[in-house]
């Protein structure tokens, strides 16, 4: 064909040859692709795990960049699925509450930690080594978070019963928002570790699967065809009563072991539980406790707390507010310690145009002494405060009191005493003031509601760092200008 090269036999060779090896390759590619999952699957305990077709697709398309992203890819769903593996088919799962479960779902779906034998192991090890504070924080989380407008539940100690609200939704299903079956199951666990931590039967000592114990009985018993209706279920530990409107009660059997269950709470509450309802005297306001607490009551405010307490006494102004208003604060500290609400109100008044002055309260000779060396912002005054006359001199009053007996109601009470016109008092409490019905506690939330004051509850866990487990709120007091 005039015009046209001829193609040798050997071009077209070369041709073929590429042509073959490239389907080879890939076919060796594919096998190589199944034969890492098949291995990952060992790792896992036989689990597989899912990979994004369109990450997959990137990768094989779009070059070196996408191909380093798409193996982060893979080594990251990998490590979720051993993890997933590790926990659950050695049992640590039975060992978690419902916080330990969602912080550890959490941390795999933002970035697992990749596996090693170092970081399995220490792992493993450090969730074996805190079996007894996730048991603990476990019955703290299951009886604190209930609604505290029923008189049964108390956020220290447990009663008779509990009463759980929404438990099942319309059409007769679990409640995926209100999460009460983890609930049940947090405190099915607590009572059955309890019972049977000295039996020498290893399998005995394993908590029941969820759905061989209280769990799978009430599913069993709950009516079928997407409605809701009224049944009992019971067993060794507890009697289940689920009402048509979806709320449920559940009364414990085992008094034994109920009174076993609140030693366990004043274990990892520690010394604050005597702010407990069984502590505080029914008495009205005015009558304060003179009980003295271990250690004078005194647990250290955490940075975060502190910085939440000098936020919510907007002290921090602009320059021209400042000059307009001739803004000068006189700041009470009515029980210091060592001065992390101070050093907090340094820290927070940086940028403000205000001045301010703070009188600073202890009673512990040590802890005054302290102050006077790092808090030189104004003066230290040895004593106790609930001795001390009122002056109604001081425009804001930030205070952490002790809690035991009911003291943080007798501090933050006399404080409003020392509260000028215009003033305003930013107190860390226990949360017990928001749901205890005894006189006392009554009277402290009508003058919070007299006051136009406010309570916010901190998170849980907020003392932790300080030795103590207590539910904790800020509450704010703001008396009326002249």
């Amino acid at each position: 064909m005039t015009g046209t090269a001829l193609v040798t036999r050997a071009e077209i060779s070369e041709i073929v040859g590429y042509r073959n090896l490239a389907i080879e390759k890939f076919a060796t590619a594919f096998q190589a692709i199944d034969e890492a999952f098949a291995t990952a699957a060992k790792a896992a305990g036989g689990l597989q795990f899912y990979v994004d077709q369109s990450n997959a697709s990137r990768a094989f398309s779009r070059g070196p960049d996408e191909r380093a992203r798409f193996l982060t890819y893979l080594r990251q769903q990998a490590d979720r699925t051993i993890w997933g593996h590790l926990i659950q088919g050695y049992g640590f799962d039975k060992l978690m509450d419902r916080q330990a479960h969602q912080e550890f779902r959490d941390q795999l779906e933002k970035d697992p930690p990749e596996v090693s034998i170092e970081t399995a192991y220490s792992t493993l090890a450090n969730l074996a080594g805190n079996a007894k504070m996730i048991f603990q924080r476990g019955i703290a989380n299951a009886f604190a978070k209930l609604d505290r407008r029923f008189r049964s539940h108390d956020g220290f100690k447990i009663g008779e019963r509990v009463v759980l609200t929404y438990v099942f939704d319309a059409y007769g299903m679990w409640n995926t928002h209100a999460r009460h079956e983890d609930t049940i199951r947090d405190i099915e666990r607590a009572f059955w570790e309890l019972d049977h931590e000295n039996d020498p039967d290893p399998e005995k000592r394993s908590v029941p699967e969820r759905y061989a114990g209280i769990i799978g009985q009430i599913n069993d018993a709950r009516p079928r065809g997407l409605v809701r209706g009224a049944f009992t279920v019971e067993n060794e530990y507890f009697r289940v009563r689920v009402f048509k409107n979806g709320n449920a009660h559940l009364w414990f059997k085992r008094d034994d072991l109920l009174k076993r269950v609140n030693k366990e709470l004043a274990d990892y509450y520690g010394e604050a539980l005597g702010a407990g309802s069984d502590a505080v005297e029914d008495d009205p306001l005015a009558r304060q406790s003179t009980a003295v607490a271990k250690n004078m009551g005194w647990f250290p405010t955490p940075d975060a707390v502190a910085d939440r307490v000098v936020g919510e006494a907007e002290m921090n102004v602009s320059r021209w507010y400042a000059e307009q208003n001739n803004l000068h604060f006189r700041v009470l500290e009515p029980s210091a310690g060592e001065g992390a609400i101070v050093k907090a109100l340094c820290r927070g008044m940086r940028e403000s145009g205000a001045t301010f002055s703070v009188d600073m309260i202890e009673l512990h000779p040590g802890r005054a002494d302290t102050l006077r060396e790092t808090c030189q912002v104004g003066d230290v005054i040895d004593g106790d405060f609930l001795k001390r006359s009122p002056q109604p001199i001081y425009d804001r009053i930030l205070m952490n009191p002790p809690f035991d007996r009911g003291l943080d109601i007798d501090h933050v009470a006399h404080a409003v005493k020392f509260l000028a016109p215009g003033g305003k008092i930013v107190a860390v409490m226990s949360a017990s003031i928001e749901f205890r019905t005894d006189r006392k506690t009554e009277a402290f939330r009508k003058l919070v509601e007299t006051m136009n004051g406010n309570i916010k509850d901190l998170p849980p866990g907020s003392f932790a760092e300080s030795g103590t487990n207590v539910n904790t709120c800020l509450v704010t007091l703001n008396r009326k200008r002249a």
